[in-house]
């Protein structure tokens, strides 16, 4: 009979032994940008909220808790892989954003003031070049009489 792996976390050879999954660059940066999405809405929805009343302390932790889960299961992991293998990463601005916030991953030592006061800071502006900022959106101010377009770079609505 064979052996049971440990772990389903590798990939089948025609042996029947587990080996470790291998990721291509393109699998890294999936999974990097599909991370920052989500770490982007969980600000976004904590910022909504903040905007509306100052969040109670369970409400922090419940948002220190999924960012500490994202991060967990799938940033560190990614990055650890990376650095093993000389792999360079790109990590996108929400990632950064939070890894900034947790040196050494100390989830637990960040105060809520410190905590709730960083996701607020978060500004999420495309750098200069990226895609997300060759087609901005286009905002209409005025009546109809006088429409003005801006345009709408992320940081606040300029001429």
């Amino acid at each position: 009979m064979p052996e049971t792996p440990a772990s389903t976390s590798g990939t089948p050879n025609t042996g029947h032994h587990w080996q470790p999954m291998k990721l291509n660059l393109q699998d890294i940066s999936c999974t990097l940008n599909m991370a920052a999405s989500r770490i982007r809405a969980c600000i976004s929805q904590y910022q909504m909220e903040a905007a509306n009343n100052p969040p109670s302390s369970a409400r922090i932790m419940y948002f220190k808790a999924g960012l500490q889960w994202e991060i967990n299961t799938f940033v560190t992991p990614l990055l650890q892989y990376s650095a093993a293998r000389n792999i360079v990463s790109v990590v996108p601005s929400p990632v950064a954003h939070v890894l900034t916030l947790y040196p050494m991953l100390t989830w637990n030592t960040v105060p809520d003031h410190i905590f709730s006061s960083h996701l607020c800071q978060f500004d999420d502006v495309a750098a200069p070049g990226h895609p997300s900022g060759l087609f901005p959106a286009m905002i209409l101010h005025g009546g109809w009489d006088t429409p003005k377009f801006r345009m709408n770079h992320g940081n606040g609505v300029k001429s």
